[in-house]
């Protein structure tokens, strides 16, 4: 994956090569919280509200290994919220999932359509599974097959439990990402 000039692509007033990572999945998975606790660097202190409506969050993030920025694109939950503007110009995927909601068949559709959208096609795909607390149903292991099943997956993809209030496991899902959109590391 290449880098791109952000500015032209995304309109951000910016004149650097970076990284556009749209950060997607319903409403209320976490996708909000993700991206700040990545921008701050800290979990348990990031209170968030909803991104409803069309409105969106851009926040410049640098991986834990690389100094290219990658702007990260959490937008709305709401399929109908979602601009195909929103897509030009992505050069990865971040798809959180709530671990306790049960609706995972629901989340993998919503994941192929945009897998299978000509904009986001073939392009690297972390799928976070928000884990608030131990012992919830659904974990990475267990969504990893559905995954495999029911969604067109590109080369590069990785699926990570991710317990929201443990900045360690937010940083390695960075870091795991920031592998795959530099092509550093192996496709899963």
């Amino acid at each position: 994956m290449g880098a791109y000039v952000c500015g032209v692509s995304s309109g951000l007033d910016v004149s650097e090569n970076c990284v556009k990572i749209l950060v997607l999945g319903f409403s209320s998975v976490g996708k909000t919280y993700v991206v700040y606790s990545w921008s701050l660097g800290v979990s348990n202190m990031v209170k968030t509200l909803p991104t409803d409506a069309a409105m969106f969050n851009v926040e410049k993030i640098y991986g834990p290994t690389s100094a290219l920025p990658m702007y990260m694109w959490d937008i709305s939950g709401k399929m109908i919220h979602r601009r195909r503007s929103y897509y030009l110009g992505t050069q990865g995927l971040v798809y959180v999932v709530d671990a306790v909601n049960g609706n995972a068949m629901d989340a993998l559709a919503d994941l192929q359509s945009l897998v299978t959208d000509r904009d986001l096609s073939g392009l690297p795909l972390m799928v976070l599974v928000n884990k608030a607390t131990d012992g919830e149903t659904l974990s990475a292991e267990g969504l990893k097959p559905q995954l495999q099943q029911h969604v067109s997956l590109p080369p590069k993809w990785a699926v990570c439990d991710v317990h929201m209030f443990s900045q360690r496991d937010l940083t390695d899902a960075l870091l795991q990402l920031e592998e795959m959109i530099c092509d550093t590391g192996p496709a899963a």
